[in-house]
């Protein structure tokens, strides 16, 4: 999959001194982020097949290389969640460009493992095995229903010997 990074001008928000913001957006499977870059430009100088400041404009050299350096940051960004190979989303993209760190998601499955993970330690203390074999039907049937209505690839491949099981 490639990632896409448009740069657009958001003549709807012309503040008072008449210039626009450029507005960044990355598109990456079909989902979008946009964001602020901080940089204003009058959209006479703006060039929008080429994505960049006319040369006309003041600070056309600062700000296309800001544009420039953006551009480059994002696929940096996107490069780096590559090589993890792991499954990402375009607002990990973001997240990374921006600095923050990724927090690693626990989907409801998971959670509920660890759950079952937990009271396992209590069977014969507090909790008969027969309740712990109810828990654990529950969450099949949860897999069951999450394959069923939200056809999520990593919940299927993780799962998917539970299920037959």
């Amino acid at each position: 999959m490639k990632i896409h990074i448009l740069f657009v001008l958001s003549k709807g928000e012309i503040n008072s001194k008449g210039l626009c913001p450029i507005r960044c957006r990355i598109t990456y499977n079909k989902k979008r982020k946009a964001f602020n870059t901080g940089l204003f430009v009058s959209p006479k100088y703006w060039n929008s097949r080429k994505q960049k400041i006319l040369d006309s404009f003041e600070k056309s050299e600062f700000s296309n290389k800001q544009l420039s350096l953006i551009s480059n940051a994002i696929n940096q960004a996107f490069l780096i969640l590559q090589i993890q190979e792991k499954d990402f989303t375009v607002e990990d993209v973001y997240k990374l460009y921006k600095g923050e760190k990724l927090e690693k998601e626990y989907h409801t499955v998971e959670c509920f493992e660890s759950y079952l993970e937990e009271l396992k330690s209590l069977i014969g203390i507090d909790l008969k095995q027969s309740t712990w074999n109810k828990f654990y039907y529950v969450k099949n049937d949860l897999v069951s229903f999450m394959l069923i209505k939200e056809r999520k690839l990593d919940i299927i491949n993780r799962f998917f010997g539970i299920i037959l099981a």
